[in-house]
């Protein structure tokens, strides 16, 4: 290759570097965002037996109650 066109490929390297450096924070944010979804959810079905009997209903009724939350 000649100068010219080290030069070419050069710039359009440089033209694709900020993007590039940008996506893995894009990438980062979008897998904690569905860390925390998935985590929320998972949570209060582990609560299950304890809200339910904080609330005085029964399992079934209370993961209704939490059905309808997550809808």
């Amino acid at each position: 290759m000649t100068k010219a066109a080290n030069a070419s490929v050069d710039e359009r390297v440089e033209e694709r570097s900020p993007a590039s450096r940008r996506l893995p924070g894009v990438v980062c944010v979008l897998a904690l965002g569905t860390f925390l979804m998935g985590t929320t959810e998972l949570v209060v079905a582990g609560l299950l037996p304890e809200i339910a009997g904080e609330l005085q209903v029964s399992v079934a009724r209370a993961g209704l109650a939490i059905t309808v939350f997550a809808e």
